[in-house]
């Protein structure tokens, strides 16, 4: 019975293995493997892949992001994490554009909020996440209101 149960997950393990070496073989050039398994004859098992970016590529990134473009547009477009992105600028000395909301515009932001607007919808007046609204309207003292349906539960 135990010699089954081995034999039975050996084939399993093979199968997987030859299915993860079908992907590798077909991986596009310029892609990365990463934790890949491998012994003399090259990589065996592919635990998953992630492009690896040119140098054009990271420059053409740059560009955009400085020119305006957001970090998860031009990772989507690239087919990145944005993180990987993210580290990549670091790298090249590019800092984030994130700008903290003015005295004026929390102010502003916590009339709208006080007046019925959704974090959401006073986010999108100025440009930012809801959640960023939130951040700076708890760091000003603004009470949130619990979200529709949370109203029974406590935190």
């Amino acid at each position: 019975m135990d010699l089954m149960r081995r034999s039975s997950n050996s084939r399993a393990i093979t199968k997987r293995l030859i299915r993860e070496t079908k992907k590798i073989r077909s991986a596009q050039p310029g892609t990365a493997v990463r934790g890949a398994v491998t012994d003399e004859r090259g990589p065996v098992a592919n635990v998953s892949s992630i492009r690896t970016l040119s140098t054009a590529e990271i420059e053409d990134a740059i560009d955009r992001y400085r020119a305006g473009e957001k970090i998860m547009v031009i990772a989507a477009r690239l087919g990145v994490p944005r993180a990987r992105l993210r580290c990549k600028f670091q790298a090249s000395g590019i800092t984030s554009k994130r700008t903290p909301l003015t005295e004026e515009q929390v102010e502003g932001a916590a009339e709208l909020y006080r007046g019925g607007l959704s974090l959401a919808a006073v986010g999108a007046e100025f440009g930012v996440t809801g959640m960023t609204i939130r951040r700076h309207l708890v760091e000003h003292g603004v009470t949130v209101r619990p979200r529709k349906g949370w109203e029974n539960h406590s935190r």
